[in-house]
């Protein structure tokens, strides 16, 4: 079975919370200066020496190969690669302290630093997951009594808890209100359904061996002046609710403006479009509001559109109440 077009692109609401590349970018230049500062409190401790640099330059080699291995195999795709990041600055930090244990001890703050950047790259609940994590390693690099890791040990995890779960719960909250104005800018105000903001790209991954459809409530402008705008709103939702509720699985319902409604059938045939207007018929029918649809259907491609309210509105002209299907386009040959 082929796969449906539309599945391919990304639909309303679809966000990256994170672009890869660029935390990938920052992650290896917070590495980087991790190994650098390292150097530096080396240095000041006047512990720097041949095993302090092989620590360092192993770091670096580690932190670079390891991403490029993620990138290659695919892992690098996904949001969890970034977690590279502060595995390979903790871990250098571990190795450093072995020959430079005073230097580590003034390092510390780097800890905190990792789990800011999982706090604002990685899920609600990763800075958690990552506590057992730090405590290992706050207590290898540092030189505490057991009186002083009795106190600052607790306030340490508070302090890893408040940089990585505080962001993590701020960027989730941004995202969801993001992904509902954005929910909100493509969908009809009354109806519920798509409006045409993203109708052109979707449009266009249509296959030929798909259909569009046009749908018109038959005459609405008399049943609005008849019965009052309100009245005419509720038959545009109930209109709205048979055309969604009746579709196929994977099918888009647009508004494409006032009573007029346009229907994507990805991998349909012009006899599955009717199939599916028809019972479209039988749904309608069976509400309250009393009114009947024209519709007009085409096969995808080039002018579909057109071609679709052209049956539309020669259904209209045939009586109302049914839906037609158009010519396929004359194909042009030379000689």
């Amino acid at each position: 079975m082929r796969d449906n077009p539309l599945a391919r692109l990304p639909h309303v609401g679809d966000l990256t919370p994170v672009d890869l590349d660029v935390w990938h970018l920052r992650g290896a230049f917070s590495g980087f200066l991790a190994v650098a500062a390292a150097v530096v409190a080396t240095a000041v401790t006047d512990q720097l020496d041949l095993s302090v640099v092989l620590v360092a330059v192993c770091g670096v080699v580690v932190g670079a190969v390891g991403s490029v291995i993620g990138h290659v195999v695919g892992l690098g795709r996904h949001q969890r690669s970034l977690m590279w990041w502060p595995a390979a600055a903790l871990g250098t930090l571990v190795a450093l302290s072995g020959p430079a244990p005073e230097a580590t001890t003034l390092l510390v703050g780097i800890i905190v630093l990792s789990f800011l950047f999982v706090g604002l790259t990685q899920p609600t609940g990763t800075g958690l997951a990552c506590v057992p994590v730090g405590i290992v390693i706050f207590l290898v690099i540092s030189d505490l009594t057991v009186q002083e890791a009795v106190i600052r040990l607790p306030i340490a995890i508070v302090v890893w808890i408040v940089v990585s779960e505080v962001p993590a719960r701020l960027l989730d909250e941004l995202f969801d209100r993001e992904q509902a104005l954005r929910e909100a800018a493509a969908t009809d105000s009354l109806t519920g359904l798509l409006n045409r903001s993203d109708l052109d790209l979707h449009l266009g991954a249509l296959t030929s061996d798909s259909a569009v459809m046009i749908v018109d409530l038959d005459h609405f402008k008399r049943y609005n002046d008849e019965h009052g705008h309100v009245q005419g709103d509720v038959a545009l939702t109930t209109f709205a609710a048979v055309l969604a509720e009746n579709r196929r699985s994977g099918d888009l319902v647009y508004r494409f403006g006032g009573e007029e409604f346009l229907v994507l059938l990805p991998l349909a045939t012009p006899d599955d479009a009717l199939a599916v207007a028809r019972r479209m018929a039988d749904a309608l029918a069976a509400t309250s509001i009393g009114l009947t649809f024209s519709g007009g259907i085409a096969r995808a491609g080039r002018g579909a559109v057109e071609r679709a309210d052209a049956a539309l509105y020669a259904a209209k002209r045939a009586g109302r109440d049914r839906v037609l299907v158009a010519e396929e386009p004359a194909v042009s040959s030379d000689g």
